[in-house]
């Protein structure tokens, strides 16, 4: 009885975390962010749909994902993958502990063969370890008080934070806080070695969640509740002293045993010299203070500005701050209240920046993160409220006892709502059909793509990186890369990169006629078939400050063009608005004339025109259009006279030039963001085009034949030839390839140079050229067998360190108790 006792709260919080995913595993649900993928052309083709869940989330499916699927499928075929090489351009593998791979999730996302039922054990996995973990951490600061315990579980593991993130390797790693509180809590108070050793656990597994930030934050919180908690109970010198520094010795066993996964980052660093390049602050001001109370104050909730834990949690952690000030000092409220505080200071900035950029890593991360810390502490707070009225109640009598009950369970039930609502608004349930779904131009790049060949996607396919799920491999994938890599990539994808590490553009922006495409070895391109069908090639869409054009049909309006150069257009594209309406209220005419004279007049359906969106409008027809001339492009809504509105998106001029908007027949100062196009680029010579699908284009570069490839000079005008170079073996981590030619120049393998790689001609070291600053090219000037072979000494020699330093964790644990089973023995004996 006594142990169903104990095991019915962890029943009870396991059917929470089963409703509040939401989902049916056995009806073919997941949860997983999948509904992003819906509202992208790339998957416009397939007949699964997900519901619209939240807009944010892509970092999911560009970057965790693709490679978790990725070291999945090669654990499960039989090797354990040292080096991703359809990240990037290859990257380092499993071992990075920001691959979040050495955690419970991924091993439930590996157990399950079907990757989005394996998603959702991993979610449920995580949610369950961080629920049981706080109930313990409550339950050890409150007696065992079933009701803190529960409500705290609650509070913290379904807070704004761990909702917003659930799906990164942010929560990976919060879910392990409250375990590393609870063994230093438990340690604290009893000294017992076991808990020790559970604080060298808790922090490997925060450490392994792969989000350094999280964990320094989870550190932040063990190291004041240790001094918080000694100063508080102090004994003697001596016990003060060993209670303060043993739980930091135990926890630098973890960073000990996990080195071997933590010097890939680092090494990672070094290479791309990324860590001096952000800065940490926050985007939390005053006003934010009021998600804490109304999430939704400004509209959906945001994954970066979410903060709620509930208004039941709030309002006790008001009574647990009266507590402490009139009534009991307890150690462990003044522990939270200090994390309150510090959480708050930092995560709204309250002081000068400088000062929390002092503390270690808070430069390159933003700290208004840390709100994972503020939750934690309202949790803490608010269940030692419930502990402490709860004994009150007792002491009172039976009857307000069990009255006190019924209102905390109704209050219970309520905040597992209040928060249900916020978590289902970031998470729910998608069918499992939605969870990478083939189409057409995919199915066909994965099935004829070859090794060391790689993929082109454009903002049809969300950020670079996504169709790494498919195996498919794209140098432009979300991740950290050097400046030299993005310079290289920048001369194939005009202004690419929208944030330090991920890439998204549109097709018109692909160069497609550069000759880095092939020495990358991109064999396919996919894009939006309105963006490559014809190649733009003059733009006027340089809105440094975009405002609407006087709205039609209450106004006309006329652009004025002047070209700077001759050009044949077949085609303009207008970015409209429809002021939120689901299309235009009637069709749209466009008129292209010349010195007044029309050249081309051309309607799209008013179903076709979508609130500021491109639309294009084809000429039918190739047109001359000479530079000098003046042409104007009027745009007119059909006949319609009624009130509602539709526009063209305008960008405003500091001064009048050759191109100008014509307001009802007077010049503006405003001019059309517009783009005209035309085949001026024959890309037919180059690629196979192929409309596999409705809305996309896929582009076979036919230049590339193979892999690897030979060029004479290490000139990135050669085209690259494969007819002397053969592919042997290909591997995760080594290439063997045949060099058949006489000629003198380099092998290039269109992959990714990094420290580890050897090389080795006919058995023989031999040290490669680097390509474009990026690619390995290993010098032949005969027939030869080349091996390009992953070797890195650090990750064995840190490897190394870690097996030690996990033999002599085992081997300091085993001595502990066995020394606190002969103090027990004795005190055994005494007694008896």
């Amino acid at each position: 009885m006594l142990i169903m006792k104990k095991i019915i709260p962890f029943i009870l919080l396991t059917i929470i975390c089963l409703f509040m995913l939401n989902a049916n595993p056995f009806d073919k649900e997941t949860v997983a962010p999948m509904d992003l993928l819906s509202k992208y052309p790339g998957w416009a083709s397939t007949p699964v749909k997900a519901p619209n869940i939240h807009p944010e989330r892509s970092d999911v499916v560009d970057y965790k994902l693709p490679n978790w699927i990725y070291v999945k499928n090669r654990i499960r075929g039989g090797e354990f993958p040292t080096w991703n090489y359809v990240h990037s351009g290859g990257t380092p593998g499993a071992q990075l502990f920001t691959s979040s791979i050495f955690t419970p999730a991924f091993m439930a996302f590996l157990a399950v063969r079907d990757n989005a039922t394996g998603f959702y054990f991993a979610s449920l996995v995580n949610i369950i370890i961080c629920s049981f973990g706080m109930f313990l951490f409550i339950s050890a600061i409150t007696k065992g008080n079933i009701y803190a315990s529960l409500f705290g579980a609650v509070v913290f593991t379904f807070c704004g934070f761990n909702s917003a993130w659930f799906f990164w390797h942010h929560v990976n790693t919060s879910i392990w806080i409250p375990w590393l509180l609870f063994a230093a809590v438990q340690y604290l108070k009893s000294e017992r070695s076991e808990y020790l050793v559970l604080v060298t656990f808790s922090s490997l597994m925060m450490i392994f969640g792969g989000f350094p930030s999280v964990a320094v934050y989870g550190y932040i919180s063990f190291s004041l509740l240790v001094v918080v908690y000694n100063i508080k109970n102090y004994e003697s010198p001596k016990k003060f002293i060993i209670k303060s520094v043993l739980p930091f010795i135990f926890v630098g066993f973890s960073f000990l045993i996990a080195l071997f996964s933590l010097y890939p980052l680092l090494e990672s660093f070094k290479v791309t010299g990324y860590f001096g390049k952000r800065h940490g602050g926050t985007n939390y001001k005053l006003k934010d203070f009021i998600l804490l109370y109304k999430p939704y104050k400004f509209g959906i909730p945001r994954v970066e500005k979410t903060l709620y834990v509930g208004r039941i949690p709030l309002f006790l952690s008001v009574i647990g701050a009266y507590i402490y000030l009139f009534v009991k000092r307890s150690s462990y409220l003044l522990f939270g209240l200090w994390l309150l505080l510090i959480s708050t200071v930092i995560t709204f900035g309250l002081i000068h920046y400088d000062l929390i950029r002092m503390i270690p890593t808070f430069n390159k991360n933003p700290w208004n993160r840390m709100n994972v810390i503020l939750s934690l502490s309202i949790a803490i707070i608010s269940s030692y409220a419930i502990y402490h009225l709860s004994k009150k109640m007792k002491k009172i009598g039976k009857n307000a006892y069990i009255a006190a009950v019924l209102v905390f369970d109704a209050l219970f039930a309520y905040q597992i709502l209040d928060q249900k609502r916020l978590f289902n608004s970031f998470n729910n349930a998608v069918p499992n059909e939605s969870f990478y779904p083939d189409t057409p131009s995919i199915e066909y790049a994965r099935k004829n793509i070859l090794p060391m060949q790689s993929v082109l996607a454009d903002s049809s396919y969300i950020i670079s990186g996504t169709l790494g799920a498919y195996d498919l491999p794209e140098w432009f994938a979300h991740g950290i890369k050097s400046d030299k890599d993005k310079q290289t990539l920048a001369r194939i994808v005009d202004d690419p990169f929208k944030s330090p590490t991920a890439a998204a553009f549109t097709g018109d922006k692909i160069q497609f006629e550069s000759n880095l495409i092939n020495l990358l070895g991109i064999k396919y391109i996919l894009c939006n078939s309105n963006s490559i069908k014809e190649n733009l090639f003059v733009s006027y869409d340089k809105a440094d400050k975009q405002v609407p054009a006087p709205p039609l049909p209450q106004n006309s309006l006329t652009q004025v063009i002047r070209l700077e150069k001759d050009i044949t257009a077949s085609g303009a594209a207008l970015l409209l608005a429809t002021y939120f309406e689901p299309s235009a209220p009637d069709d749209v005419l466009l008129t292209l004339s010349e010195n007044g004279n029309a050249m081309s007049k051309v309607k799209v359906d008013k179903e076709a025109v979508r609130d500021n969106r491109w639309v294009y409008f084809d000429f039918g027809e190739e047109l001359a259009l000479v530079s000098g001339v003046e042409y104007s492009i009027a745009v007119e809504l059909g006949d319609y006279t009624g009130d509602k509105r539709l526009t063209v998106w305008a960008s405003e001029q500091k001064k009048a030039g050759d191109n100008y908007l014509i307001v009802n027949g007077k010049p503006s100062n405003l001019t059309f963001r517009m783009k005209l196009y035309g085949n001026n680029l024959n890309i037919n010579d180059i690629y196979n085009i192929k409309g596999l699908e409705r809305g996309i284009t896929l582009l076979e570069n036919k230049v590339i034949k193979g892999g690897a490839y030979f060029i004479g000079a290490l000139d990135e005008n050669i085209s690259p030839d494969y007819s002397e170079v053969a592919l042997v073996d290909f591997r995760n981590n080594e290439v063997t390839i045949d060099y058949t030619g006489a000629r003198s120049g380099w092998v290039v393998l269109p992959v990714r140079s990094y420290p580890g790689w050897n090389a080795y001609l006919d058995g023989a070291k031999v040290e490669p050229s680097l390509f474009l600053e990026m690619l390995p090219a290993i010098k032949v000037d005969r027939p030869g067998k080349i091996v390009y072979k992953y070797e890195p000494k650090m990750l064995y020699l840190t490897a190394l360190v870690s097996l030690v330093s996990l033999v002599i964790f085992i081997l300091v644990s085993i001595m502990m108790f066995m020394t606190r089973k002969d103090e027990t023995d004795n005190t055994d004996t005494v007694l008896q």
